[in-house]
C-alpha cells in the first residue's frame, strides 16, 4: 500500500510519514513538495492508494489545490488536510471529491481513525460538520417518494438503488463529474442524469455535498461489493 503526501512544509511530511508508517497496514509514503511534483511522478507511472493534500501549498488559494488535482482527471482517492476547519470549505472539499477532511488541529488518534475509515472505504467528515448537516437534512422537507426496508447494516435508503445505481454514487462520492461518469461506466449522458435523480431521492438530497454526507451518514463505502447495497433486478447493462 503506497501514501503520497502533498505539502510545501518538511516538518509536516516527516510528521505524518512517521504517523502513517505506524499504521497496522504499513503503508509506503511518498512526500512531494508541491503538486507539480507529484504530477510528475504520476506521469513516470507512480500510482497510490491514498493521497493527502494540503490545500495550504503554495500557487494556490482557497480550494485551488484540490480543484487542480481533479483536473488530473484521476481516480486516486484524496484527502484534504488543512489549517482551516471552515465549514463551508470543508462541504466544497467534498462536493470537489475529497474522501475526507482532516483539520491539522486533529491529534494523531483522530488521523489514524479518519485514515482507517477511509481505506474501509467511508468519507471522514469532522464530526461538527456532519452534525450540522444532519440537523439541516432533518428539517429539510422529506424527498424520499416510497418507504424502503433496511437490508444491510446502516444501508436504510440504500436499499431502494439498483446496483448501477450504487455504481453512479460511488462515482459521485469520488468527485467524478458527470461526463467521467458517462466514461467510466458506458452511460449516456441522459442515463448518469436519471440515475443521479434517483440516488438524491433516495437519500433525501438536494446535491451532491448532500449525497455525499448522506452515504457517511449511512454506512456507504466505497470499494464495497455493489450487492451488498444494491437492488437486484438491474445487471451490467450499458443502457
Amino acid at each position: 500500500m503506497r501514501f503520497a503526501i502533498i505539502d510545501d512544509h518538511p516538518f509536516v511530511l516527516d510528521a505524518l510519514s512517521i504517523i502513517i508508517s505506524s499504521m497496522e497496514k504499513r503503508p509506503s509514503v511518498s512526500g512531494f513538495g508541491s503538486l507539480e511534483q507529484f504530477e510528475q511522478a504520476v506521469g513516470k507511472g507512480d500510482t497510490f492508494d491514498l493521497v493527502l493534500l494540503d490545500l495550504g501549498i503554495p500557487g494556490y488559494t482557497g480550494l485551488g489545490s484540490l480543484r487542480r488535482f481533479r483536473a488530473l482527471e484521476s481516480l486516486m482517492p484524496v484527502v484534504v488536510i488543512s489549517a482551516s476547519d471552515d465549514r463551508a470549505t470543508i462541504l466544497e472539499a467534498l462536493d470537489l471529491g475529497a474522501m475526507g477532511f482532516i483539520p491539522k488541529t486533529s491529534g494523531r488518534d483522530v488521523l489514524m481513525r479518519a485514515l482507517e475509515l477511509i481505506l474501509a472505504g467511508g468519507i471522514y467528515i469532522p464530526p461538527q460538520v456532519l452534525q450540522r448537516q444532519e440537523e439541516a437534512l432533518a428539517r429539510a422537507p422529506a424527498r424520499v417518494e416510497e418507504p424502503v426496508a433496511q437490508t444491510h447494516p446502516k444501508a436504510t435508503a440504500f436499499s431502494s438503488l439498483t446496483q448501477r445505481q450504487c455504481d453512479v454514487l460511488e462515482l459521485l462520492v469520488k468527485g467524478l463529474p458527470n461526463k467521467l461518469i458517462c466514461r467510466e461506466l458506458d452511460l449516456s449522458p441522459n442515463t448518469v442524469k436519471s440515475h443521479i435523480s434517483a440516488i438524491f431521492r433516495a437519500l433525501n438530497a438536494t446535491n451532491r455535498t448532500q449525497a455525499v454526507i448522506a452515504a457517511q451518514s449511512g454506512g456507504f463505502r466505497v470499494g464495497y461489493p455493489r450487492s451488498s447495497y444494491g437492488a437486484s433486478g438491474e445487471g451490467p447493462s450499458h443502457s
